[in-house]
């Protein structure tokens, strides 16, 4: 490892700097990666719930491709947007004209 020499610089000057770096560090950690482009994602059971389905529906929807389902891990989340537009489509069968 190459060796560093410091000349011209106090303790107190070098030490500045550190915190300065390790602060601005520290700060571009912990902000939050939100972006204008962000949806917010909802959950199985949220979207179920939105769409007033039961979960084996939900399902059934998503491997015939009526809604979109993203896994992240080991999660199964919706898009808010999608699942919104999903809402506006389901028609009840109840009221479904013949």
């Amino acid at each position: 490892m190459a060796a560093l020499i410091l000349e011209g610089l106090t303790l107190t000057d070098l030490e500045t700097l550190i915190r300065k770096a390790v602060k601005e560090e520290l700060q571009q950690q912990a902000a939050p990666a939100t972006e204008p482009g962000d949806i917010p994602y909802l959950t199985r059971r949220e979207t179920a719930e939105i769409l007033r389905v039961s979960l084996v529906t939900l399902n059934q929807w998503v491997g015939d491709g009526k809604i979109k389902a993203y896994k992240i891990g080991r999660r199964v989340l919706f898009r808010a947007d999608e699942v919104a537009q999903a809402a506006q489509a389901v028609v009840p069968l109840k009221y479904r004209r013949r």
